[in-house]
């Protein structure tokens, strides 16, 4: 979807059991997978001691077919820099009815299915413990005497010495690749290019994408080979006739004579964006660019499945806008939820009007202890904002006060909460690069400025003269702080220390109740226009360029991923929208229809560093994380700021 590199993983299910073989000597390969980074940073992880797992076993189907001669690949994650290669995880080891086989293209060992599409790893590897592993199957023959070179599945086990283990046996298939597909779409380009730095954030953060993939598909053969209707992580909903939709289409050149069909070359036309993309030889591929593009080519991925049957059912009986796949996740907690935050670990934040204040696991699932919190001054919370130690500061609309809650929820806020010298009004709240609390007073026209313990710092608040009803507030890597007018057609810079930046306020540029400010990649401060359906590109002198199209409608918040790409949730268009860093639509003219996770009033959202978009759905009372759609950033924003490094990956 966007010119960053992403990176490839495969959900895994099992289905038959075939024979166990002899354990045989382990493995070497995996000791590659601690090379990359090791001398650049302090920052990277200790290289673990290697783990012998046992066997794996499973089949590999095309649609409702066994694939015959399919070549099974076992890799993990790279951790070399995005883009890189995905390490092998098979060597020479020969034993049983399947045995290894190196592949003279690329020398990788693999495993071939038997006519039933079985096939078993026995004793013929070891993996990194804390690895991301997945299954590659190329090739084979699906019933039709030939072999298709073009039929590409993945699937993905899952962290190693935590996700699978020597009874796992899993079953592979068109819904499974497209769960991996999506799930690790920000950190691959193709099926043998996944991964990531070996930074402990960037480990944090692909294991997370890795774990979506659970989600959609249950490799433990529990959904019958189909998508999930409801997460494994917690009540909501899954997008199963998308799913299906996609996998059909797939099934159509997997059960093709060839690659050479027309079925296939449909697919292959479907390229991945930007300079960065891959032209596919292989559905594998193809449901990565998919992931990576999911507004082009939907007439043809549509129109594929047309004469051959649908192996996969229930389906969609109309073409969708777009293939943005997108979850929903209720857990009782949410009430009127408005403003999203994340946190170092990937958990997800979300401020409720109605309700108090709630916490996600990356993977949607309900935090231990409840995920709901409230007390500590807590009143009508709006705009929320994490500190390096993973506190949660949340501005309350109404009471005057400031709430912070710790890492598990825990109240740290006084009762009546953070109330400065009884001069905030908070609208706006966010964290600067030395962890004091920046709050824009709404109705007051000031800025109070708050250490991490909650005082009011000397000199606080401010008045630089020209507020006019500020609303959200964005600090770049200067200790600037910039604050739309919500109550004007103009945009304001304020120094570190209280003072109006520059010439104040800006003027230029067509601003129309500016609402939210990010910023973006290079310090540049992007604006929403609320009631202008637009969002507007500010240089460093305050000029602004405005944006529209792409679906903006009443746009309510933005957010900026790590290529430096601004995303908007449209509050009346019941839509996303997405611009590269120099103002270009990065798909259609209606954004991101979120496929079945029906937007309802979209009003705050944040981007993850597992590429996943998450979405306060303030109608729905319900949170929407469109899977795989952005490029991985640095969380919690704060720590993007203090390194000066917004718009990038970790």
């Amino acid at each position: 979807m966007n010119a960053t590199l992403r990176q490839s993983g495969t959900t895994l299910r099992p289905s038959t059991v075939v024979p166990r073989l002899l354990l045989a000597v382990t493995a070497l390969v995996c000791a590659l997978l601690v090379i990359g980074c090791a001398n650049f940073s302090s920052d990277i992880a200790a290289a673990p001691a290697l783990t012998t797992i046992g066997h794996l076993t499973g089949t590999v189907h095309g649609g409702r077919q066994p694939i015959a001669g399919a070549h099974v690949y076992l890799f993990a994650a790279g951790t070399g820099g995005y883009g890189t290669a995905s390490t092998s995880l098979l060597n020479a080891v020969s034993t049983g009815s399947f045995p290894t086989t190196k592949d003279a293209a690329d020398n990788n060992y693999y495993v071939t299915s038997d006519p039933l599409g079985n096939f078993d790893i026995s004793a013929e590897y070891t993996c990194t413990p804390g690895s991301q592993v997945y299954l590659y199957a190329l090739g084979g023959d699906p019933g039709s005497g030939s072999s298709n070179s073009a039929a590409g599945l993945l699937a993905i086990l899952g962290t190693c010495g935590t996700d699978f283990n020597a009874s796992t046996i899993v079953r592979m298939n068109e819904v499974s690749t497209v769960a991996a597909a999506y799930s690790f779409a920000a950190f691959a380009t193709d099926a043998t290019h996944v991964a990531s730095t070996n930074t402990p954030l960037a480990l944090t953060n692909i294991a997370n994408a890795f774990a979506t993939a659970a989600n959609i598909y249950d490799i433990s053969g529990g959904s019958g080979d189909r998508a999930r209707l409801i997460p494994k992580s917690g009540s909501g909903s899954v997008p199963q006739t998308e799913i299906h939709s996609l996998a059909n289409s797939l099934a159509a050149c997997i059960n093709s004579t060839s690659s050479a069909s027309s079925q296939c070359s449909t697919l292959f036309a479907i390229k991945s964006a930007g300079t960065t993309g891959t032209t596919p030889t292989d559905t594998a591929t193809v449901a990565i660019n998919i992931a990576h593009n999911p507004t082009t080519s939907v007439a043809a991925i549509w129109g594929n499945t047309v004469g051959i049957g649908t192996p996969f059912l229930p389906t969609l009986t109309t073409a969708p806008l777009d293939y943005s796949v997108a979850l929903s996740f209720y857990n009782g907690a949410l009430g009127f939820p408005e403003f999203v935050a994340i946190d170092a670990s990937g958990d997800v934040w979300v401020s409720c009007y109605s309700s108090g204040t709630a916490k996600y696991l990356p993977n949607g699932g309900t935090f231990p202890g409840g995920g709901s919190y409230s007390g500590g001054g807590l009143n009508h919370g709006i705009y929320i904002a994490i500190d390096t130690s993973g506190n949660a500061w949340i501005a309350n609309q109404t009471g005057g006060s400031v709430t912070e809650f710790g890492p598990s929820g825990t109240v740290k806020s006084p009762s009546t909460g953070f109330k400065g010298n009884n001069d905030l009004d908070p609208a706006g709240i966010a964290i600067d690069a030395t962890g004091n609390i920046w709050v824009s007073n709404s109705n007051k026209n000031t800025l109070s400025k708050l250490d991490n313990l909650g005082n009011e710092l000397a000199g606080s608040p401010y008045t630089p003269g020209g507020l006019n009803q500020p609303w959200q507030i964005a600090i770049d890597g200067a200790g600037n702080i910039w604050s739309g007018n919500y109550n004007s057609t103009n945009i304001m810079e304020v120094t570190s220390a209280g003072a109006a930046a520059g010439t104040a306020p800006f003027f230029t540029g067509s601003y129309a109740t500016p609402r939210s400010v990010v910023i973006g990649a290079g310090g540049k401060p992007w604006v929403s226009n609320y009631t202008g359906n637009s969002i507007t590109m500010v240089t460093a002198a305050g000029v602004g360029t405005n944006i529209s199209g792409s679906g903006i409608s009443r746009p309510s918040d933005a957010a900026v991923d790590g290529a430096g790409n601004v995303w908007v949730a449209n509050q009346s268009g019941n839509s996303l929208s997405a611009f590269a860093s120099d103002g270009t639509p990065l798909f259609s003219t209606l954004g991101y229809q979120a496929g079945g996770a029906l937007l309802n009033q979209p009003y705050g959202l944040a981007v993850d560093g597992a590429g996943n978009i998450w979405i306060a759905n303030a109608s729905g009372d319900n949170l929407v994380e469109f899977i795989g759609a952005a490029t991985p950033t640095i969380t919690p924003l704060v720590a993007a700021v203090a390194a000066n490094a917004i718009g990038t990956r970790p």
